[in-house]
């Protein structure tokens, strides 16, 4: 079963890719009269783009190709795309990288066909993670921390481009420098960089035409800003989560396993304790250090554990999700908040293990369907830390003993799904447990992973009759061995 689901989902992607002329020409069907992207930079860069279009032909005119060059797809972990003005988001696909122009190509399918000669404008959103660097690449626990952004000066189109600017806003004022490149200053229509505040616009350009061309080199069109940054970088390198369904115990039980890096530039020298408790004491605390993490659980969260390598760590506080009432009840249930504090500080370059688990009521997550006789599940697929990218996550989720007729969908398209069987204590022939594999994830891939399946009632008997049997059996052997004359009789 394990391989056949396997193949199935990469049959399913390649069947999508061959919907899309990756290897053929793309049709001028649009001009991109102005586009506009803003970076926001963080722990992660928040990029949001505007591309004004029109249409310049009545036929292929119900998709366009939003093209990223190697740079930008190497850190891109998410993307999606709606219509200025539409309430609903559109289809957006990736295709791969185009076989002559090397960018690569996402597909945003359009509500309807924009009529020839009539605009539109596409809001794009995206989320980079690791698209910054440390500078200097050593640091003492007392400096700044600054890092620095690179980005291409111009979009990379299969359509021609009218005007277009690039603003890159940074977390404080405190730009050291930033860079525009003479190639690009020759195609500035007025100032090519300008400065204010913490924000640094680059452009407007004047009219290019397509650049996503196999004779179009981008890399001397890219720019860079050396900022301040004043707020953590940390890293989820890895984060195995673990979530079991036990219907006898109405309960959903979750436990995360994280290895945690800080991505601030690297210790320079010895770590001195007293230092950081002079800082601490101070509230000085150097941004390249980071003294404790937070995480927001469900609200129906108890019983919650939290330990690392080396055993329990009391360091921690737990506060429960607060009864709402009135108005805040009708907003809905608010966050449990777990705050963490390590064994000791992160430092830049260092890394720290560490496991989360907690108990939740299986009625929060789970519900049953009357109508078709089944199970629902929702389980998350993660619980992020706030503004942190995830460089590798696997995902288990145990079903009951006797579950069948099971289907799964998952918040977003992952690189592997595998089916197994898990096997505990007091379980006779296992219960179906599904893995899924994925990487470079945001705080947007915290969807959930929707579940259903019929567990018979010869399947919820199953563990006390297995409990029946055992019992009897070893009352058996008890009573038997007790009759037994084990005496040596001359």
């Amino acid at each position: 079963m394990r391989t056949q689901l396997h193949l199935l989902l990469l049959a399913a992607v390649a069947a999508a890719v061959d919907l899309w002329p990756t290897h053929q020409r793309i049709a001028p069907s649009f001009v991109n009269t102005d586009v506009v992207r803003t970076v926001e930079l963080s722990s992660q860069a928040y990029v949001k783009a505007s591309y004004s279009i029109e249409s310049q032909s009545d036929v292929d005119n119900d998709v366009f190709y939003l093209t990223l060059s190697e740079e930008e797809e190497n850190v891109t972990g998410w993307i999606e795309a709606k219509a200025k003005g539409a309430t609903g988001g559109l289809e957006v696909k990736r295709l791969g990288q185009h076989a002559e122009s090397l960018a690569y190509l996402y597909a945003i399918k359009l509500a309807k066909p924009l009529p020839k000669g009539e605009s539109l404008t596409l809001l794009v959103d995206s989320v980079q993670s690791h698209a910054t660097y440390p500078k200097p690449a050593f640091a003492t626990q007392h400096d700044s921390h600054f890092r620095v952004y690179e980005a291409d000066g111009i979009v990379l189109s299969p359509y021609e481009t009218t005007s277009q600017r690039l603003r890159v806003k940074a977390p404080t004022p405190n730009v050291r420098s930033y860079h525009i490149p003479s190639a690009l200053e020759a195609l500035a229509k007025d100032e090519p960089a300008v400065k204010s505040g913490a924000t640094v616009t680059f452009g407007p350009f004047k009219s290019q035409p397509p650049t996503a061309t196999k004779d179009f080199d981008h890399k001397p069109y890219r720019v860079s800003i050396d900022f301040e940054m004043n707020i953590p970088a940390l890293t989820v390198v890895s984060l195995k989560r673990t979530a079991e369904v036990s219907h006898w115990g109405a309960n959903l039980n979750i436990q995360d396993e994280y290895v945690v890096r800080n991505d601030a530039p690297e210790l320079k020298g010895q770590f001195s304790r007293l230092d950081f408790q002079m800082s601490q004491h101070a509230r000085r605390m150097s941004p390249v250090i980071i003294p404790a993490l937070s995480l927001q659980l469900p609200s129906g969260a108890h019983s919650v554990y939290y330990f690392d390598i080396v055993g329990n760590v009391s360091t921690s506080a737990f506060r429960p999700a607060p009864k709402a009432a009135g108005r805040a009840a009708r907003l809905g249930p608010q966050n449990a908040q777990l705050d963490l504090k390590p064994r000791y500080p992160l430092m830049g370059g260092w890394n720290y293990t560490f496991t989360v688990g907690w108990d939740a009521p299986l009625g929060d997550s789970g519900r049953w369907d009357e109508v078709n006789g089944r199970w629902i599940l929702a389980v998350p697929f993660l619980t992020p830390l706030p503004a942190t990218p995830i460089d590798q996550a696997d995902v288990r989720i145990i079903l009951p003993e006797g579950a069948t007729d099971i289907t799964v969908h998952p918040p977003f398209d992952v690189a592997l799904m595998e089916r197994s069987t898990h096997i505990t204590y007091l379980d006779t022939i296992g219960r179906p447990a599904f893995d899924f594999h994925a990487q470079k994830l945001t705080e947007k891939h915290d969807g959930f992973i929707y579940i259903t399946y019929k567990v018979p009632t010869a399947a919820h008997l199953q563990k006390p009759l297995a409990v029946t049997v055992a019992s009897l059996i070893i009352f058996s052997v008890m009573w038997t061995l007790k009759r037994v004359d084990m005496t040596i009789k001359k």
